[in-house]
C-alpha cells in the first residue's frame, strides 16, 4: 500500500511539470518594464557616455605616462646632459655589436680603427685639441659618477687617438683601488703610480711602452693601503708637474666621483675634467651630485662623453648608420686574419696589428714610430720617452 502511494505522488508531480512546460511554450512572459531605445541610457544620450569613457581612459593613460616619467630618473637626451652638467657633450660613443662588455678591456682604436666607435674617439680627440688651442689643457682627468660608465675605456682610446694625431701622450691609471688601465694595452701592473707616490723610484721605471708611437702608459701599480692619502700627498703634485713637463697631454684615469674621494683630490691638479656618462643608466640625481662635488673640489669640467649610446633609438644621429658596414667589414677582417692591403694580422691578447712581410715587423695603422731621439724629455734627463 505504501509503494502505491509513492507511485501516485510521483505521477502527480510529472503531470504538474508537463503542464508547466506547456504553459511556458504557449504563454507570453510577463512584461516587467518596457525596453528603452539604444540612444538613451537612464534618459542620457549614449554618445555622452561614450565620450565620457574616452576622456576617462585618456586621462588615466596620461597620468600613468606622467608617473612613469617621474619615476624614471635616467638622463635621456644630449640637451639634458648639457643643461644639467653645465658643459657641452664633446663626443657620442655608439654601442655597436658585442665588443663593449663590462668585463672586457678592448682597445677599439687599435683592434678596429675604422669602426664608428673609433671615429667617435677621434671626434673626442679633435674637440680636445681644439679646446687646448684656446686654453691651457695639458693635464686631463677622466671620471664618471659611478663605476661601469666606461671611463677607463674612454681614457685608453682617447690616449691612442691623441697619440696618433702626433701628440706625445702619457696615460696614467690613478684608480689605485681597482687598477685596470694596463689591461687595455696588455701590460703588467707590477710597478706604477703607487710606487711613484710611495717609493723613491724614477719616472722611467714606472713608464711602459705599449707599442704605440707617441704613447706611454703608467699603470696603477700594487694596491696601497690608503690610496686617498697617496693621491693627496706632496708627491702626487710633484708627479703631475713632472709628467706635464715632458708631454703634450697627460690623461689620468680616476675613480668614480661618488664612490670615493680620489677624483676630488686629484681635481685641483688637472687643467680639465672629462665626464663620462652611460646612456643606459646615468641618473639625473647622480649626475647633479657628481657635478656639484667636482665643482666644490675646484674641477673644471670641459665636456661630457655620452657613452654606450644606441643610435637605433634616436633619429638625431643617422650618420652612425653609414659606418655600420665598415664596422662589420672590420670585424670580418679580424676574424679572417687579413688586414689592409692583404697584410696579415698578428694578435696579442685582444689587440691586433699588421705584419709587414717586407720589414718583418709590426706596423701600427695610422702613424709611424717616431725616433727615440725625438721623444726624450726637453731637459735631456731620463724620462718616460727614453734617454737623450
Amino acid at each position: 500500500m505504501t509503494e502505491v502511494s509513492s507511485i501516485r505522488v510521483q505521477a502527480l508531480r510529472l503531470v504538474y511539470l508537463l503542464n508547466f512546460v506547456g504553459l511556458a511554450w504557449t504563454a507570453s512572459p510577463p512584461v516587467i518594464s518596457p525596453a528603452k531605445p539604444l540612444g538613451l541610457i537612464d534618459g542620457v544620450a549614449f554618445s555622452f557616455w561614450a565620450a565620457l569613457s574616452l576622456l576617462a581612459g585618456l586621462g588615466l593613460g596620461i597620468g600613468l605616462a606622467f608617473l612613469r616619467e617621474r619615476l624614471d630618473d635616467r638622463v635621456k637626451t644630449r640637451q639634458e646632459i648639457e643643461r644639467r652638467l653645465g658643459a657641452p657633450v664633446i663626443a657620442v660613443v655608439p654601442r655597436i655589436g658585442t665588443w663593449r662588455r663590462s668585463d672586457a678591456a678592448q682597445l677599439i682604436m687599435r683592434s678596429n680603427p675604422k669602426s664608428p666607435v673609433s671615429e667617435a674617439y677621434r671626434t673626442l680627440a679633435t674637440n680636445i685639441l681644439y679646446a687646448a688651442s684656446r686654453q691651457p689643457l695639458r693635464v686631463l682627468m677622466v671620471t664618471s659618477s659611478l663605476g661601469g660608465d666606461g671611463k677607463s675605456t674612454t681614457t685608453s682610446n682617447l690616449a691612442v687617438a691623441l697619440a696618433r694625431a702626433g701628440k706625445r701622450v702619457i696615460v696614467v691609471s690613478a684608480d689605485l683601488r681597482r687598477p685596470r688601465l694596463h689591461e687595455f694595452f696588455g701590460l703588467p701592473n707590477d710597478v706604477g703610480l703607487s710606487n711613484l707616490l710611495s717609493d723613491s723610484i724614477r719616472l722611467a721605471r714606472a713608464t711602459k711602452d705599449p707599442g704605440i708611437p707617441n704613447l706611454r702608459v703608467i699603470g696603477g701599480g700594487p694596491i696601497p693601503h690608503d690610496p686617498a692619502a697617496l693621491l693627496g700627498g706632496r708627491r702626487a703634485e710633484e708627479f703631475v708637474r713632472s709628467v706635464r713637463e715632458v708631454s703634450d697631454f697627460v690623461i689620468i684615469d680616476t675613480p668614480p666621483v661618488l664612490a670615493v674621494a680620489d677624483a676630488s683630490i686629484l681635481a685641483p691638479h688637472a687643467d680639465g675634467a672629462i665626464f663620462v656618462l652611460n646612456a643606459e643608466r646615468c641618473s639625473r640625481s647622480a649626475l647633479i651630485q657628481a657635478r656639484d662635488q667636482l665643482e666644490q673640489a675646484g674641477a673644471h669640467i670641459i665636456g661630457a662623453v655620452y657613452n654606450n649610446f644606441d643610435p637605433s633609438q634616436s633619429t638625431a644621429y643617422p650618420h652612425y648608420y653609414s659606418y655600420y658596414e665598415d664596422d662589420r667589414a672590420g670585424e670580418r677582417s679580424l676574424r679572417s686574419g687579413i688586414g689592409t692591403e692583404g697584410k696579415a694580422l698578428r694578435r696579442s691578447g685582444d689587440t691586433y696589428s699588421e705584419v709587414d712581410p717586407g720589414n718583418g715587423g709590426v706596423n701600427e695603422p695610422g702613424s709611424a714610430r717616431a725616433p727615440v731621439a725625438e721623444l726624450v724629455s726637453p731637459e735631456g734627463r731620463e724620462g718616460p720617452w727614453g734617454r737623450n
